[in-house]
């Protein structure tokens, strides 16, 4: 997922938080 590869990659640039983009893209 290309989307949720990029919001992860901002939400982790602005704080650290459990998104469920990553736990999406991780998982």
């Amino acid at each position: 997922m290309e989307k949720g590869k990029i919001f992860r990659d901002l939400h982790s640039s602005i704080f650290v938080m459990p998104n469920p983009w990553d736990v999406g893209t991780t998982k």
